[in-house]
């Protein structure tokens, strides 16, 4: 699971845009037609309150707010503690549980460590999605920020680099990593 969903990119858009109303829903209906497109065992419908989450993350932290790079690594960070850790942890359990008849408690470790290797990774790419598609927004109209422009500082850039550097280190510590 050591991968990069890239409706994290779709779903942090459409928050920073559209606001909560109307990315909440698309959140909703962006889960379920992508389980009928690629489905990957049992539908679970609980597992639509994360994506319900992340999109209040995201738009909590972008929306109708000046976009920094402190803000979107923020909102990531919130991603990868409260909604993949803290509340898809319980649902992976119940999942397990319920669909799969089996005890799911040995998924919780190498979870929370995907989330902690995998938060410097999407933080830099995200970040610099958005930086990229903001000028494009403003210029659409869709945002209506003048400083639309995601500025980055020297700490900052520090910042996502290193972050970047130690979330591929730890990747690639991992995935060499045996279990016995």
């Amino acid at each position: 699971q050591l991968s990069i969903q890239t409706a994290m990119l779709a779903t942090a858009l459409g928050a920073m845009i559209y606001g909560p109303v109307v990315a909440i829903p698309a959140a909703v209906i962006s889960d379920t037609v992508g389980f009928m497109i690629y489905p990957t065992g049992d539908y679970f419908l609980p597992f639509v309150l994360t994506e319900i989450a992340s999109t209040m993350f995201y738009a909590l932290f972008l929306y109708r707010a000046k976009v920094t790079p402190t803000r979107v690594i923020l909102s990531r960070f919130c991603i990868c503690l409260f909604v993949n850790v803290f509340l898809q942890t319980p649902l992976m359990m119940l999942y397990y549980k319920y669909m799969m008849g089996g005890a799911p408690y040995i998924l919780t470790v190498p979870k929370i460590i995907k989330n902690l290797f995998m938060f410097p990774i999407e933080s830099v790419i995200l970040t610099i999605f958005l930086a990229f598609m903001q000028p494009i927004l403003y210029r659409m109209k869709l945002i209506y920020n003048p400083e639309a422009n995601l500025k980055f500082g020297k700490k900052q850039l520090a910042l996502l680099g290193v972050l970047f550097v130690f979330g591929c280190g730890c990747v690639t510590g991992y995935l060499f990593y045996h279990y016995d």
